[in-house]
């Protein structure tokens, strides 16, 4: 092992976990950035928004119920597809994954590696300031 903990010579080898929005630019740039430099990476990924890209006009708790229950129903299957990968490095929740980042870090303390929340934006700041 290197000083970093990192074993020399070995690739490192990441995780994306949950129902996060791939529709974003932000995820393409940093999945392509960490390919670029050598880093493996794995989706254990379940879509709760179907092809839903824009969310500003959800307003009332009847507009989240649909991908509420699907994020429910994902839960279990994302657990179970987790737990069956091989070892990596390092968990990362990527954006909208606020609610993925309770069961995401049970899981990442299961297998000892850390894990990456990138909120990107607050739920603060997208419901109370953008949405008020």
């Amino acid at each position: 092992m290197g000083a970093d903990g990192i074993g020399v010579g070995s690739p490192l080898h990441v995780v994306f976990y949950g129902t996060y929005d791939t529709h974003r630019p932000r995820l393409r740039i940093l999945k392509r950035g960490l390919a670029q430099s050598g880093v493996a990476v794995t989706e254990c990924h379940a879509s709760v928004w179907g092809e839903l890209e824009d969310r500003s006009h959800l307003r009332g708790v009847r507009d989240y119920l649909r991908p509420g229950l699907r994020w429910c129903a994902a839960m279990p299957r994302l657990t179970r597809l987790y737990r069956s990968l091989p070892s990596h490095d390092a968990v990362i929740v990527p954006y909208l994954g606020q609610a993925d980042v309770v069961v995401a870090a049970r899981l990442a303390r299961e297998r000892g590696v850390p894990l990456i929340f990138d909120p990107y934006v607050s739920l603060y700041e997208t419901l109370i300031g953008d949405r008020q």
